[in-house]
């Protein structure tokens, strides 16, 4: 929001956030029913229906959060029951690397929720954004307890997208670098 607000003062762009689930907005995509959509990342199946600026808005890092206990994991998550949220994908060797194991997986649709659940101890670890994650520690569980690891390696662009000839992509990239160096 740090971006965003700036930038569309800036463009004149009048908005109105709404947070969807991913399963939602992969749908929402498609039909063109809002105008813009961040942070996402850059899928080719996803430039069929949508303008990117050309500028990331941030590079997301994925972290795996839980609580601070004797029984430090260290970095072996094998015997723990793990949620992640369903936007998120583990590449490569990411799973084995962690002993996160499918078995003892449970995707949710929602931060809020993965992390409600951690507070009640119903799941050991929370796999998410660390941005997200942090907010959401910071906002709904300063009382939490928790560490965290963030993953080597994976990182993945987001950027700004608006549905396509919504926009002069052009103006908005100039007027995002603008924004991003006066940060």
């Amino acid at each position: 929001m740090d971006v965003i607000n700036p930038l569309f003062n800036n463009l004149n762009i009048n908005f109105k956030v709404e947070n969807l689930p991913w399963a939602r907005l992969k749908v929402e995509i498609e039909q063109n029913n809002f105008d813009c959509y961040f942070s996402l990342g850059k899928f080719d199946y996803r430039e069929t229906y949508l303008d990117y600026t050309d500028v990331p808005m941030h590079v997301t890092k994925v972290a795996i959060f839980y609580h601070k206990s004797a029984d430090k994991p260290g970095t072996n998550f094998s015997d723990k029951v793990v949620g992640i949220h369903r936007g998120i994908n583990l590449y490569r060797d990411i799973p084995e690397k962690y002993g996160i194991y499918e078995s003892r997986l449970h995707k949710l649709p929602s931060n809020d929720v993965l992390f409600e659940m951690l507070a009640l101890q119903r799941l050991d670890v929370v796999v998410t954004s660390n941005d997200v994650g942090e907010y959401i520690l910071q906002k709904q569980h300063s009382q939490l307890d928790v560490e965290k690891l963030v993953i080597d390696g994976y990182q993945l662009p987001v950027y700004l997208a608006f549905r396509k000839g919504v926009v002069d992509i052009n103006s908005v990239n100039k007027e995002l670098i603008k924004v991003i160096n006066s940060k």
